[in-house]
């Protein structure tokens, strides 16, 4: 399967490699200081200066973003501790395993777990709601 690889800009200085290394690195804990920032920073704006209904609107839904993110990065930290704990065959194995499937096979598998989560993100987003 071909993939298409999106690289950024080469650019001079160590300074700016070392920052993109960084940032690539740190990319989901960038993206959930961000959610919390947006989280305390969104009351403050309002458009007149008064708090209105439709204000904490945008919040939930953030809140229901910030839920569902928070549930699948816990879902992953425990897929992985039962992985070690139940001595279940290397990912590697899997994703071969994977490949040798008919293709209509891979496509159920890929709009199951695309359900899957659609489902969880909007369960997130009524419990909030």
């Amino acid at each position: 399967m071909n993939t298409l690889k999106m690289r950024i800009e080469e650019r001079s200085g160590a300074f700016w490699n070392g920052l993109v290394s960084t940032v690539q690195v740190y990319q989901a804990h960038i993206f959930c200081v961000l959610l919390l920032a947006a989280w305390f920073i969104m009351p403050l704006i309002s458009p007149d200066g008064q708090a209105l209904v439709t204000d904490g609107l945008g919040q939930l839904v953030l809140l229901s973003l910030i839920c569902f993110l928070g549930m699948v990065f816990l879902s992953w930290w425990l897929l992985s501790r039962f992985w070690l704990v139940f001595n279940l065959p290397s990912l590697g194995g899997m994703v071969s395993r994977f490949n040798e499937m008919d293709l209509w096979r891979q496509l159920g598998f890929y709009w199951l777990c695309y359900v899957s989560l659609l489902l969880a993100a909007v369960g997130c987003l009524i419990a909030v709601l």
